[in-house]
Formats: C-alpha cells, structure tokens, sequence
C-alpha cells in the first residue's frame, strides 16, 4: 500500500540500531515513493525486497535456530522469517 511504502523508510532505519545492523540503505529509502508510477515504481519495489531478503538472510546466518523459524518442507515449498525474542520458535 501506498501508505505501507511511505512508512519504509523509517521501519527499515530502525535496523541501523540491531544486530545484525543495517546500514547503506538511505540513498535507495530516501526516495519520495509517492511521485513513483508504473514501472518506476517497481522497480523501486523490488530494490526493497531483495534488500529485505538479504538483511532476513543476513539475520538468519547471524542467529540461526535462536531467532529464526522455518515453516513448511523442501516437498511443498517453505519460508525462513525471523522470530522476533520472546516470542517462542518451534521445534
């Protein structure tokens, strides 16, 4: 959502302050997402993901089991995502 994209830049800036931090993102999150069209747009979009993908993976090498959940099997097809501390990983 347009409202969603607007908010990325400082939900993505708080990860300057984790472990593993994130840094080198602000010329990319300093864009004004809201004069983006068409494909403009998406390729701003994806420039976002993959640098999401590659900070999950980063956190995923960082922390592994203690942080991380896998959900689903190599058969049907699964995700990786961060668990945020406290909130329990399943066995």
């Amino acid at each position: 959502t347009p409202a969603g994209m607007a908010a990325l830049p400082d939900t993505v800036g708080t990860l300057q302050a984790q472990d593993p931090w994130l840094r080198g993102q602000v010329k990319l999150l300093d864009q004004d997402v809201t004069l983006l069209r068409g494909r403009k747009l998406k390729d701003y979009e994806d420039q976002v993901d993959a640098l999401m993908c590659a900070y999950i993976a980063l956190y995923g090498f960082r922390w592994g089991k203690l942080r991380c959940q896998s959900f689903g099997s190599d058969e049907a097809g699964a995700i990786f995502t961060p668990v945020p501390p406290g909130k329990g990983i399943r066995d």
